[in-house]
Protein backbone atom coordinates (compact mmCIF):
# COMPACT_ATOMS: atom_id res chain seq x y z
CA UNK A 1 0.00 0.00 0.00
CA UNK A 2 1.72 3.32 -1.19
CA UNK A 3 1.94 5.91 2.14
CA UNK A 4 -1.14 8.83 2.01
CA UNK A 5 0.64 12.32 0.43
CA UNK A 6 0.74 14.86 2.76
CA UNK A 7 -2.09 17.15 2.75
CA UNK A 8 -1.24 20.22 3.60
CA UNK A 9 -5.12 21.39 4.51
CA UNK A 10 -5.26 18.74 7.14
CA UNK A 11 -6.17 20.59 10.31
CA UNK A 12 -2.79 20.34 12.76
CA UNK A 13 -4.71 22.31 15.83
CA UNK A 14 -8.05 22.48 17.51
CA UNK A 15 -8.50 25.89 15.74
CA UNK A 16 -8.55 24.27 12.56
CA UNK A 17 -11.92 22.94 12.37
CA UNK A 18 -15.51 25.00 12.90
CA UNK A 19 -16.22 22.54 16.52
CA UNK A 20 -13.81 24.63 18.80
CA UNK A 21 -14.11 28.04 17.46
CA UNK A 22 -18.24 27.78 17.08
CA UNK A 23 -18.35 26.08 20.74
CA UNK A 24 -16.08 29.45 22.20
CA UNK A 25 -19.04 31.49 20.21
CA UNK A 26 -21.97 29.23 22.00
CA UNK A 27 -19.78 30.12 25.28
CA UNK A 28 -20.00 33.54 24.82
CA UNK A 29 -16.70 33.71 24.21
CA UNK A 30 -16.36 36.35 21.39
CA UNK A 31 -12.51 36.69 21.79
CA UNK A 32 -9.62 34.89 22.25
CA UNK A 33 -5.80 35.36 20.68
CA UNK A 34 -3.06 32.97 19.48
CA UNK A 35 0.35 33.61 21.00
CA UNK A 36 3.20 32.36 19.72
CA UNK A 37 5.71 30.36 22.35
CA UNK A 38 8.56 32.60 22.08
CA UNK A 39 10.90 35.53 23.51
CA UNK A 40 8.17 37.94 22.66
CA UNK A 41 5.80 35.95 25.09
CA UNK A 42 8.31 34.56 27.69
CA UNK A 43 6.43 36.62 30.27
CA UNK A 44 2.49 35.94 29.29
CA UNK A 45 3.34 32.11 29.15
CA UNK A 46 4.79 32.18 32.52
CA UNK A 47 1.95 34.25 33.81
CA UNK A 48 -0.50 31.43 32.82
CA UNK A 49 1.69 28.07 33.20
CA UNK A 50 1.38 27.93 29.55
CA UNK A 51 4.43 26.36 27.23
CA UNK A 52 3.64 25.41 23.52
CA UNK A 53 0.43 23.63 22.88
CA UNK A 54 -1.64 25.38 25.18
CA UNK A 55 -5.07 26.85 25.85
CA UNK A 56 -5.72 29.04 28.39
CA UNK A 57 -8.99 30.67 28.64
CA UNK A 58 -9.38 33.50 30.68
CA UNK A 59 -11.89 35.54 32.84
CA UNK A 60 -12.57 39.17 31.56
CA UNK A 61 -10.36 39.98 33.81
CA UNK A 62 -7.44 37.89 33.08
CA UNK A 63 -7.79 35.73 35.38
CA UNK A 64 -6.90 32.12 34.38
CA UNK A 65 -9.84 29.56 34.43
CA UNK A 66 -8.32 26.54 33.01
CA UNK A 67 -5.17 25.43 30.62
CA UNK A 68 -4.90 22.74 28.05
CA UNK A 69 -1.75 21.89 27.34
CA UNK A 70 -0.45 19.35 24.98
CA UNK A 71 -2.11 16.04 25.02
CA UNK A 72 -4.91 17.43 26.84
CA UNK A 73 -5.14 20.16 24.34
CA UNK A 74 -8.02 18.09 22.38
CA UNK A 75 -11.40 18.63 20.50
CA UNK A 76 -13.46 16.78 22.88
CA UNK A 77 -11.91 17.84 26.00
CA UNK A 78 -11.95 21.67 25.11
CA UNK A 79 -15.44 21.34 23.52
CA UNK A 80 -16.76 18.99 26.73
CA UNK A 81 -15.69 22.15 28.78
CA UNK A 82 -16.86 24.87 26.63
CA UNK A 83 -20.13 23.11 26.73
CA UNK A 84 -20.55 23.38 30.55
CA UNK A 85 -18.79 26.51 30.69
CA UNK A 86 -21.46 28.80 31.97
CA UNK A 87 -21.91 26.65 34.91
CA UNK A 88 -17.85 26.86 35.73
CA UNK A 89 -17.89 30.87 34.96
CA UNK A 90 -20.45 31.10 37.32
CA UNK A 91 -18.73 28.73 40.13
CA UNK A 92 -15.73 31.35 39.42
CA UNK A 93 -17.52 34.74 39.30
CA UNK A 94 -19.03 32.81 43.01
CA UNK A 95 -15.72 32.55 44.54
CA UNK A 96 -14.60 35.71 43.62
CA UNK A 97 -17.60 37.58 45.90
CA UNK A 98 -16.40 35.33 49.09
Amino acid sequence: MAAKKYNPKAPTTIFDTPAVPNELKKAGISQFAKITAGAANVEKMKKYGAGPNTLVICAPNGDKLIAFAGEQCTQSNVTSFLKQFPQHFQAYMNSKKK
